[in-house]
């Protein structure tokens, strides 16, 4: 895991090469699974952001929002645990 800060308002949690969490500075943050749709993804996601993230019917939810095809959704919503 590794939280990087962009300088221009954007904080960004990585797993290993997946941008998995970005705070866009709007009050939204961009969940983004790469591709990778395992446990150790959406527990990340579930632990460094205020998104709630779960599987049912073998696709991805935040907030009950259903992930896009291309494996990205915006919700409101802020990085935790990270300073």
């Amino acid at each position: 895991m590794l939280l990087i800060d962009r300088g221009d308002g954007k904080r960004i949690v990585r797993l290993y090469d997946t941008d998995i969490i970005t705070e866009n500075g709007d009050g939204t943050i961009t969940l983004n699974t790469g591709g990778f749709e395992t446990m150790t993804t959406s527990k990340r996601m579930n632990e460094f952001s205020s998104a709630y993230v779960n599987r049912k019917n073998w696709e991805m939810y935040a907030n009950g929002q259903k992930f896009n095809s291309d494996n990205t959704i915006t919700v409101d919503g802020w990085l935790r645990g990270v300073n």
